[in-house]
């Protein structure tokens, strides 16, 4: 923990050795909200075995080539499923492709670092969403900037609550994809997006 915790001052300055355990809390907090948990708790376990057995390329393919990557991935996803049923009051269905369904809407969530290599531009960001929607049946795709401090725009951010109802109004009125940028880390008393 210490030498990833280290290593990972230079991606932007993370606790990511938290992470597993604000998983646990997370999909526990979910399962206390009538959330079925154990499709997503049979998924980790199917990465993790992959990685622990196999070559990581081999295993899980370059998105999942180690242990940190799902757990953040999964505590990503783990997050905004706990923030929709918290703040929003809604009944979140965890899965697969998407990652989470809210009124028969699908969200697909993605950890920013590792979606990307290279920088993350806005052009970039939209290509990506709309690539992720047709592959994973979503029309909202939330990219988590997770722990990491490094996003110096969150004052221009909105409250997550009021971005969220905007691209599902988009979502079922439009047919339209919504690509979402969420702030929400230790410090932020309230998480904040911006629709891309």
């Amino acid at each position: 923990m210490t030498g990833y915790y280290l290593s990972s001052l230079g991606a932007g300055f993370n606790f990511a050795p938290m992470i597993p355990m604000q998983l646990a809390s997370r999909l526990y907090a979910l399962s206390q909200g009538d959330a079925d948990v154990h499709e997503k708790l049979s998924e980790l376990t199917k990465h993790l075995r992959g990685i622990v057995r196999r070559n990581h390329e081999m295993a899980l393919g370059a998105s999942y080539n180690s242990p940190w990557r799902i757990f953040g991935a999964f505590n990503s996803e783990a997050k905004v499923g706990r923030l929709l049923q918290e703040r929003l009051r809604r009944e979140v269905v965890l899965g697969i492709r998407p990652d989470i369904t809210m009124d028969d809407v699908g969200i697909e969530v993605k950890n920013i670092l590792w979606s990307f290599r290279g920088e993350p531009t806005l052009e970039r960001v939209h290509l990506r969403a709309q690539q992720i929607s047709r592959e994973q049946n979503a029309q909202i795709v939330v990219f988590d900037l997770g722990q990491y401090f490094n996003f110096f725009g969150h004052d221009a951010t909105e409250p997550f609550t009021r971005v969220m109802k905007h691209a599902m109004w988009r979502a079922r009125r439009k047919k339209e994809v919504s690509a979402i940028l969420l702030s929400h880390s230790p410090f932020e008393r309230t998480p904040r997006a911006l629709m891309l």
